[in-house]
């Protein structure tokens, strides 16, 4: 089958995959999902719809067969242990993109938007330590999806399993540092372009936007409506066949919703266990080793983090 995504950019989350799903619709020469992230290939329930359901999400104009590249950019994707095995029995050596954040700033970044979403109650300290047991103790794949903070931080074991499905697949490594930097942005920008076989301009797209920044909703009552399945939702489903006009219509109503955050928590390093400390920079040496990329200052933020802890006044 021809019109199939040559690529992926698989996460990780909150790592401004919104924002490069948006500069890369405005290129010419892309097909994309209609509407970001299908989860097809991660969600058991969205992978049981079939693969006529999932080629539906794109573009008919936009397919493969107009000379266009097609591929979709879903974090769900490198977190999701089962994702690449399922990509691999559909589509032989997909170019793959990854995208790394600092885990205890991507961790706090993913916690502000459960927050935001009625998800989680608890002080980012709190719900780090209690993580595991959520996540041991998880039946519905919710605490999977929304607790997750620093599970998803596990860089390592995730390409790992990239690497095992698809050996002979080109990958490429990217700091998200270095994506939204002044300095690196358009280049790094303009190599993802290339990588995936683009040949339009890079400077086509707007780089000053930027999506699903950290907000806060307006409306606490549209917020549940919207996020915690409430039964008014489920009764509006109900009305309206089409899920792909059920699902825009719930995000422009989030959208809607949003402000930008009044108070916003601070994240403080010296708070965070230093057991859990230690296996992320375990985890990062780790994936140093695999990318040849330098994250040297994740390491020294890390240590400094484990130094502070032992000042007399830290706590």
């Amino acid at each position: 089958m021809d019109d199939l995504p040559t690529f992926f950019i698989v996460g990780a989350q909150k790592t401004g995959t919104s924002s490069l799903h948006d500069w890369l619709r405005q290129q010419p020469d892309i097909c994309l999902p209609k509407i970001k992230e299908t989860h097809y290939f991660a969600y058991p329930e969205r992978y049981r719809y079939g693969l006529d359901w999932y080629l539906e999400q794109f573009s008919t104009s936009g397919r493969k067969a107009t000379g266009r590249v097609m591929g979709e950019i879903d974090p769900e994707y490198m977190f999701f242990s089962e994702t690449p095995k399922r990509i691999s029995q559909l589509i032989n050596n997909p170019k793959i993109i990854f995208i790394f954040r600092n885990p205890i700033e991507r961790a706090f970044s993913q916690y502000q938007m459960s927050v935001a979403r009625g998800y989680e109650d608890l002080s980012f300290i709190e719900a780090l330590e209690i993580e595991q047991d959520r996540l041991a103790n998880d039946t519905d794949d919710f605490s999977l999806k929304h607790h997750s903070y620093l599970s998803r931080g596990r860089y390592a074991e995730q390409v790992q399993r990239y690497l095992q499905a698809f050996p002979k697949s080109d990958f490429l490594f990217i700091k998200f540092k270095d994506m939204v930097s002044d300095d690196k942005g358009e280049e790094m920008y303009g190599h993802i372009c290339s990588f995936i076989g683009l040949k339009s301009d890079p400077a086509i797209a707007d780089r000053t936007r930027r999506s699903n920044e950290a907000s806060e909703p307006i409306s606490m009552i549209l917020r549940n409506i919207i996020h915690r399945g409430s039964k008014l939702r489920r009764l509006i489903g109900k009305t309206i066949p089409s899920y792909d006009l059920k699902l825009k219509i719930w995000l422009a109503i989030d959208r809607l919703n949003r402000r930008p955050l009044k108070h916003k928590e601070t994240l403080e390093y010296h708070r965070i266990p230093n057991h859990m400390i230690m296996s992320i920079k375990n985890e990062v040496k780790r994936l140093q080793q695999m990318t040849n990329l330098d994250f040297d200052d994740w390491l020294e933020k890390m240590s400094q983090c484990t130094r502070l802890q032992k000042m007399p006044d830290s706590k």
